[in-house]
């Protein structure tokens, strides 16, 4: 994950309308998704570059998938 990576999703979620919740799989619900997508983004930013934390980034490119099944998540 690069910075321009990461930039590219926190410009995707920056205005986005989310709804109450998402399911991301039949027993993974995100509650609160402005929550998530913030504090996955903030991890994200803080560990940059470091391979550890690849699954962070991830679930967003998964949440954005889920969120609009009709773009590239790569």
């Amino acid at each position: 994950m690069t910075e321009s990576e990461l930039s590219e999703l926190e410009a995707f979620f920056k205005d986005f309308d989310f709804p109450a919740s998402v399911d991301l799989a039949p027993f993974e619900r995100v509650l609160d998704p402005r929550k998530f997508v913030d504090a996955n983004i903030k991890i994200l930013r803080a560990r940059l570059g470091e391979k550890a934390y690849i699954p962070y980034y991830n679930r967003l490119l998964k949440f954005k998938g889920v969120l609009s099944p009709d773009s590239s998540i790569n």
